[in-house]
């Protein structure tokens, strides 16, 4: 699903695209997707998160120590995707966000709408809709304007992703038997010919639910909120 929310960001950043110039990718790495947008120019991508491979250190659950605001700086784009449901602090979370961001920079937050538990390390919410970050924002008082929020998903995605316990690729979506993607089994190869053979049925009968994307609030499974910084 996380091809069809980058589309999304595609269609909600271009028409600002000529003013990026540096972003901040928060939580995350230059692998992302989002960023593939931007493949073609020559734009400062810098990595802020918790994780050693990050190029700046920043718990989004705190606020931002003094001294090293003026190393992370400020950035046209924070690209913020898939950390929200590691968070305990939200409205800390918004803030640092909006402090990171130049004046008139986006800030682009991607989240989970319903989701299964995992790591990464912490793990609090399933997810959330898009009105609890604007109103949140709204809440804050901070000199933000919301540009752009939506949901998407679809029954297939849904279906597999809460009852079948799995993240499925935009392939194994259309196909679920045929593009069974055996490269996220543990091995060894018999035993994961058997992980196949007792994933079959639930695959097969993925096959026969709905799998039109659209934003349905009920089959929603990603959310996305585009601000601007005034």
């Amino acid at each position: 699903m996380r091809d069809y929310v980058v589309k999304y960001f595609s269609t909600a950043i271009a028409p600002f695209s000529d003013s990026i110039s540096s972003i901040g990718v928060i939580g995350g790495y230059l692998h992302e997707p989002e960023l593939n947008v931007f493949r073609e120019k020559r734009i400062k991508i810098k990595t802020i998160g918790i994780d050693t491979e990050n190029d700046f250190f920043l718990d989004l659950n705190y606020p931002i120590p003094k001294n090293a605001r003026k190393e992370i700086g400020m950035y046209d784009l924070i690209l913020c995707s898939q950390v929200f449901e590691h968070l305990f602090d939200i409205k800390q979370a918004i803030t640092n966000l909006y402090h990171l961001a130049n004046v008139d920079g986006l800030i682009w937050i991607g989240f989970p709408s319903s989701n299964r538990a995992h790591g990464s390390p912490e793990y609090y919410s399933a997810g959330y809709q898009p009105e609890l970050v604007t109103k949140l924002i709204q809440s804050m008082n901070l000199k933000m304007e919301i540009l752009y929020t939506g949901v998407v998903g679809s029954k297939r995605y849904y279906f597999m992703n809460h009852a079948l316990s799995v993240w499925p690729s935009t392939k194994e979506l259309d196909k679920p038997i045929l593009q069974y993607d055996f490269s996220r089994l543990p091995g060894p190869r018999y035993k994961d010919c058997l992980r196949f053979l007792r994933d079959v049925p639930g695959r097969a009968f993925a096959t026969f639910v709905q799998n039109k994307v659209s934003d349905d609030v009920r089959w929603a499974c990603e959310s996305f909120v585009l601000a601007r910084k005034n």
